[in-house]
This record gives structure tokens, C-alpha cells and sequence, in this order.
């Protein structure tokens, strides 16, 4: 009898140590499939892998950012047990040797995208995921189609808030309704500029303010041939007003009758018009007015001409109210040529007047 007793005590033993070995590994898949389906369902199956050795869930990969390895982590610890009974078993543990990607952080935070007279367009900056980087990379092709040729998204750290996303999409929408034009986010400040086919686009974009999402500051200078301007807001970045100048005076001069001082031509009295209101926009800023000549003539008529004609200019800009105490002219004469003064086109290009954006007062 009680070697029955032993022997039955044994068979026992080998029944249950027979079940473990062959039903323990089934758990352990099961297990790790469950923690895979989890991370999967959330997207973090791309970089986030699980593996079970016996009820330890090892995480490995390298993720995008230190947030995404604490939800990864959180979503395994928080799996629930395919095989287990009740709701709230902890059946496994969590071993967490994920890496996270470190970002650069970058300031100031920019996005800019410009929409050339060809109708192509390119957009250069900064996001803060790479799933956001393919959310407005496939935003971006979905509005600009083939024209979109240039894209340089880069991914770091250094967002104003969670709103630039929404921004840069929103800015991009504004860019695809213009004939040409840019848009620049530079940490909270927002500027949109270019030519549109009629005041309706204009007006649409300069309502834009009243619906824009999170702590910007927001300003349009949209162009509409044969309407009076109606910009809207201030621009607060030094780089922002320069590429509005830049972009105003693109192709364009301000002509004077040969050899002296005296403004001519509608075209040129367009454009100053145009930089006043600029330079009303950017009102933070000091305006440098510089007065360039061909090398025809004596080098101390020139340096004279130079002068007289930055300071027609300024009184220009003056009577349009631009206060002057941020107007400087100077003259340059010859000294600065930008083409070779051998021949009547370089000469051309070397008669003008450039501005340059100073620093705040």
C-alpha cells in the first residue's frame, strides 16, 4: 500500500512537470504575441520588438523620442493575459532595454516654403516627430502635386507648441491658393506674402488670423495687381522683413532720370509704395537705404548721385508715412558693382538701390 502511495505521488510529479513543458512555451507565445499585437495597434511596431523568456517581456529597439519609450513600456506592462483567468492578472514582468533617439534641439523653430513663378515649390524646416514629418510631407504632396520639388523636413527638438504642425499644414494651404509667394514660421510668429489673382484669395488669407490655433503672431502682405494693399499684422523677425524686401524688389528697381535724383516710371513708384507698407510692417526694425551707380562719370559724382538718390528714397518713403528716425541713406557710388560694368545690361544692374534690414531699436 504505501509503495502505491509513493508510486502514485510520482506519477504525479511527471504528469505536472510533462504539462509545464508542454504548455509553458504556448503561454510564453501567447504572451508575446499579445505585447506585439498591443505595440503594434499603438504604432510602435516599426521600431519596438518583445521577447518572452518565461514571464519576462524584454523590450528592445530604438525609439523616436523618450516619450514614446515610456508609452511603449507602459502598453506592455499594462497587457492583459490571453491565457489567464480574471481580467486583471499580472502574469508577466517588463524588462525595458529600449534606446531613444537625441534629437537636436533647434533655435529659433522654423518652417518656410516658397512658390516660385513656375509654379514650383520648395519647403524647408523643422518638425518634431518623424510621423509628423510624414503627415506634412504627404500634405504637402497631396496639395502642390509635381510642383512640389524641393522638400528638406528636419526632425528635432524645440517646437513653440502643439500647434505647429496644424500651422505649418494650414501656412502650405495659404501658399497653394497664391501666384507665388512664401510663407515663414519662426518660433510664435507667422508671415505669409506673395501675389494673388484677386482680393477674394487675399481677404481669405488674411482672415486666416481670426481662426489660427495656439500663441502666434500672425501677418500677410499678399499683392493684387491693381488694389490698394491691405496687409495685416507686424512682423517681429528681423530675417521675416528681409526676405520681404527681398521678395518685393525681386526683378524690379527704382528708376531716376540719367544722372540725377529724380524718381520716374509708374513701376518704380509701384514698388516704393509696396516697401512702405513693408516697412510699416516692420516697424520693430531700422531700414538701411543704399544708393549704387555704374562707373560711367567722375568716382565723386557718383559717390554724390548715390547719396542724393537713397535720400529721394527716404523722403518718398517719409511722405508715405515710414518714420524716418528708422531711414538711413548712404551712398556707395561704383564701389559695389554686382555685374561687370562692360556692358549696358551689367551697368543696368549696377544703378540701384538696395535695402537692408538693421537691427531692432
Amino acid at each position: 500500500m504505501k509503495s502505491r502511495g509513493i508510486l502514485g505521488v510520482l506519477i504525479l510529479l511527471i504528469i505536472t512537470v510533462l504539462w509545464g513543458v508542454f504548455t509553458g512555451p504556448g503561454k510564453i507565445t501567447k504572451m508575446e504575441q499579445a505585447i506585439q499585437s498591443e505595440l503594434s495597434d499603438a504604432g510602435y511596431s516599426s521600431f519596438a520588438k518583445v521577447k518572452m523568456s518565461g514571464n519576462v517581456a524584454t523590450l528592445t529597439g530604438t525609439a523616436p523620442n523618450e516619450a514614446a519609450v515610456t508609452d511603449v513600456v507602459n502598453l506592455a506592462k499594462n497587457t492583459k493575459c490571453p491565457f489567464c483567468k480574471g481580467k486583471d492578472v499580472t502574469w508577466h514582468e517588463v524588462k525595458n532595454e529600449l534606446e531613444f533617439e537625441k534629437l537636436p534641439t533647434q533655435s529659433p523653430f522654423t518652417f518656410s516654403g516658397q512658390k516660385n513663378a513656375d509654379g514650383s515649390v520648395e519647403l524647408i524646416g523643422f518638425v518634431s516627430s518623424t510621423a509628423t514629418k510624414d503627415k506634412v510631407t504627404a500634405k504637402a504632396k497631396s496639395l502642390f502635386g509635381t510642383n512640389l520639388k524641393d522638400v528638406n523636413i528636419t526632425v528635432a527638438n524645440g517646437k513653440p507648441n502643439d500647434s505647429w504642425s496644424q500651422i505649418v499644414e494650414m501656412d502650405m494651404e495659404q501658399l497653394a491658393l497664391l501666384k507665388t509667394g512664401r510663407f515663414v514660421l519662426e518660433d510664435n510668429n507667422n508671415f505669409i506674402s506673395g501675389s494673388a489673382d484677386d482680393a477674394s484669395i487675399r481677404d481669405r488669407i488674411n482672415d486666416s488670423a481670426l481662426n489660427m490655433p495656439g500663441d502666434y503672431d500672425f501677418a500677410a502682405n499678399i499683392s493684387v495687381d491693381g488694389i490698394a494693399a491691405q496687409n495685416v499684422g507686424q512682423v517681429n523677425s528681423e530675417v521675416v522683413c528681409q526676405s520681404l524686401f527681398d521678395d518685393l524688389k525681386s526683378g524690379k528697381n527704382v528708376l531716376f532720370e540719367t544722372g540725377k535724383a529724380n524718381i520716374t516710371g509708374a513701376e518704380s513708384f509701384d514698388l516704393l509704395n509696396n516697401l512702405a507698407s513693408a516697412a510699416n510692417q516692420c516697424a520693430s526694425f531700422r531700414i538701411l537705404v543704399e544708393g549704387h551707380t555704374d562707373d560711367v562719370g567722375d568716382d565723386a559724382a557718383n559717390q554724390r548721385l548715390s547719396k542724393l538718390r537713397a535720400d529721394a528714397v527716404v523722403i518718398y518713403l517719409r511722405d508715405n508715412n515710414v518714420d524716418t528716425n528708422r531711414l538711413t541713406a548712404r551712398g556707395f557710388g561704383e564701389t559695389q558693382p554686382v555685374a561687370s560694368n562692360d556692358t549696358p545690361s551689367g551697368r543696368a544692374s549696377n544703378r540701384r538701390i538696395e535695402f537692408t534690414v538693421t537691427q531692432s531699436q
